[in-house]
């Protein structure tokens, strides 16, 4: 579906106003002085300041996120686009591969503008720490950079004459290792992350995965819904109870109720 100008810029002043409400509202409630503010030019501008637990120093920084959430409004409109949702059944040994059509045109705007909240809330709740991450990023890779000026300097001032003309550093393995230290973390966190929601299928850590009864998977089930409702549906829900009537009708017509009933 195509949403026009009008409805698109809707849609993102929605979806910016209900995740920064609650970042503000989730840091009062955690005594952390969330601050938004307006700017000059009438944007909406937030405040991070925190302190980097492994001594890379501290920061202050204002940043103003509505370009952002428009790219996150994009990207889920892109999805909802697809028009199609493919998941998985797991019976003993057997996996059944299904696939949903069609339901979105119903719950177009509803569909997006949830997916648009949770991805912005998470963004903006997330912005403090990958600042710090950026820190030791940072401090890695100006090692690296160092570390090779260093040695580009030995070869050309010590090693190198018209006999050895072909003479280099090997930085690969710096490039490498700081890359993958980078990476690591990033799964670390979309995997802590996406633990707490139910119904997804994570990497899974070496040896044989556990067969668990009905009622463990049901409990497990449970927990990582409810750990995903505290961190990012509840500070949503008044938000998000105003589009979800569409949704759970267009589901349920497709045989799936998000209430839980079958």
């Amino acid at each position: 579906m195509i949403l026009d100008d009008e409805a698109r810029a809707r849609l993102v002043n929605e979806v910016l106003y209900a995740a920064v409400r609650t970042w503000v509202g989730e840091g009062e409630k955690h005594g952390k002085a969330n601050q938004a503010t307006i700017s000059i030019g009438g944007e909406i501008c937030l405040t991070y300041e925190a302190t980097n637990k492994h001594g890379y120093g501290s920061f202050l920084c204002k940043y103003k996120p509505k370009q952002m959430v428009e790219k996150i409004v994009a990207g889920c409109i892109n999805v909802a686009d697809e028009l199609t949702f493919s998941y998985e059944i797991i019976e003993d040994s057997r996996i059944e591969k299904h696939q949903l059509d069609g339901f979105v045109e119903e719950c177009y705007e509803g569909i997006v503008f949830r997916m648009a909240c949770v991805a912005a809330l998470s963004f903006i709740t997330d912005f403090e720490d990958k600042l710090g991450d950026a820190l030791e990023d940072g401090f890695s890779n100006s090692m690296i950079i160092g570390k090779a000026e260093f040695q580009s300097f030995v070869v050309e001032e010590v090693i190198a004459s018209p006999e050895v003309l072909n003479a280099v550093v090997d930085v690969r393995a710096d490039i490498d290792e700081a890359a993958k230290k980078a990476d690591a973390r990033n799964r670390r966190w979309l995997n802590k992350t996406l633990a707490n929601f139910p119904y997804l299928r994570l990497p899974r850590g070496r040896g044989r995965p556990e067969r668990v009864s009905e009622a463990e998977y049901l409990k497990a089930i449970e927990a990582r819904r409810e750990r995903g409702d505290e961190l990012f549906i509840k500070g949503l829900a008044e938000d998000l109870n105003q589009k979800a009537d569409t949704v759970r009708k267009a589901l349920r017509t497709k045989g799936i109720d998000l209430n839980g009933a079958e």
